[in-house]
């Protein structure tokens, strides 16, 4: 994991406004409280966080809605209801989600009390794009994703 201290300017920037869209995000809307478990992740918690993204990247690649769905946390499906709308959200609002060409994780981290994991994606016309997403721990146990937010990579 880089060390933050020896972050080059442009990542620190990029890291500013990945947090300064948290928390206009974490001011709009409510979520759930992280406990101090989740802000110490464990090597199984961060694989899991990791395979669930995958997944859901591959259901994308796939056409597979029900799939991609499946990943939602309870809050995105009760917005979109239903696979065939919460697609179609993504294909309109994330179309750089939808089919990258490859990813890259970073560590997860907590910002703002969030579990959240950046991700770079090559899309497939060589954009880099950041993903950061919002995780959430299911009383199961289970990782959901609770949204995403992309910035440009510089």
């Amino acid at each position: 994991m880089p060390n933050p201290q020896m972050a080059s300017p442009k990542a620190a920037d990029s890291a500013m406004k990945t947090e300064l869209a948290l928390k206009t995000i974490h001011n709009t809307y409510t979520f759930p409280d992280v406990s101090p478990r989740q802000t110490n992740l464990s090597e199984s918690d961060c694989a899991s966080i990791r395979l669930v993204i995958q997944d859901q990247l591959q259901a994308f690649k796939a056409g597979d809605a029900p799939r991609a769905f499946f990943y939602a946390s309870p809050g995105i499906k009760r917005t979109y209801r239903s696979p065939a709308a919460f697609i179609a959200m993504v294909k309109e609002s994330y179309p750089l989600v939808f089919k990258p060409k490859a990813v890259i994780f970073e560590s997860p981290h907590n910002v703002l009390g969030i579990v959240t994991q950046t991700v770079i994606l090559l899309t497939g016309e060589g954009q880099l794009v950041v993903a950061s997403y919002l995780m959430e721990k299911e009383g199961t146990g289970d990782w959901k994703i609770n949204g995403c937010l992309l910035a440009p990579a510089e």
